[in-house]
């Protein structure tokens, strides 16, 4: 098979993909044998990863795989500036710079403080759906753009549960049992899901957390939430992500590291 001669891999998702201990991305890395670039951010949404995409914009190029995890609808992704800017560098979760001005604040699905006025008076569930679909669409712009490779992947079954949602799962499996894709029903969002491509619609089993549920794998514990372990990262990448790469760069498969495989495991196992 011949490649395309990618010389570095950016990586892109939220807290699923920069965990403390290996994930996808890791796998992806030691495989290759090729430069990564970590762009994932614990915390943050789908418009948050666009907008950092955009601007490491000067790293895309026709030699670049972007690897992008899109994370829940439910996650606020809020610009701050100014003086709003400045009074919340004393919150436990800070905004994330763009400028030192300026900077998107990033709670996940959290709605701390004026985010939760937000939520009161305007959240839509149907709306922040089409948010994440632009910002697929807009991804998809960026790679004619640029001209790089691009791999979407899925930490969750985001057209099914909510971040919300999937934080209850981890306490009672019976509630996962939704109607597939059924947060694609609503008014806007039933209008907007037919400008995806159809792969990235039907996506559950093939989402990180959606795979781990379907081969019963373990996927949360008490210490971490919602945070598949290293060894079930490394069963989906083997199964899900590592096929699609394959399309665009050499793999090295002879590789054995299970005694590092372990150690990144007891770290997930961890109690605190």
């Amino acid at each position: 098979m011949s490649f395309k001669n990618i010389n570095q891999i950016i990586c892109v998702g939220a807290s699923i993909t920069d965990s403390p201990w290996w994930t996808w991305k890791d796998y992806l890395q030691i495989e290759s044998k090729l430069k990564v670039i970590n762009l994932a951010v614990k915390g943050c949404g789908n418009e948050f990863m666009i907008n950092n995409l955009i601007l490491n914009k000067n790293k895309l190029n026709d030699k670049t795989l972007v690897v992008v995890m899109f994370t829940n609808i439910d996650k606020f992704d809020w610009f701050v500036e100014k003086d709003k800017f400045i009074e919340l560098q004393d919150e436990k979760h800070k905004p994330i710079n763009f400028s030192n001005q300026n900077g998107f604040w990033c709670t996940g699905s959290w709605f701390p403080k004026d985010k939760k006025i937000f939520k009161d008076t305007f959240y839509s569930e149907d709306y922040f759906v089409v948010k994440t679909i632009q910002q697929i669409l807009i991804l998809e712009q960026l790679k004619k753009i640029y001209n790089f490779e691009l791999i979407l992947t899925f930490d969750s079954p985001i057209w099914t549960y909510t971040e919300q949602e999937i934080n209850h799962i981890v306490t009672d499996i019976k509630k996962y049992n939704k109607n597939e894709n059924l947060l694609l029903k609503s008014c806007l969002s039933k209008i907007w899901k037919n400008l995806l491509d159809k792969k990235y619609i039907k996506i559950s089993n093939k989402s990180l957390i959606g795979y781990c549920i379907k081969n019963q794998i373990p996927w949360q514990n008490e210490t971490h939430g919602a945070h598949p372990s290293p060894i079930s990262h490394y069963k989906w990448y083997k199964d899900i992500l590592l096929p699609e790469a394959k399309k665009y760069i050499s793999i090295d498969e002879t590789l054995c590291y299970e005694d590092k495989l372990q150690s990144m495991e007891k770290i997930w196992q961890k109690k605190y």
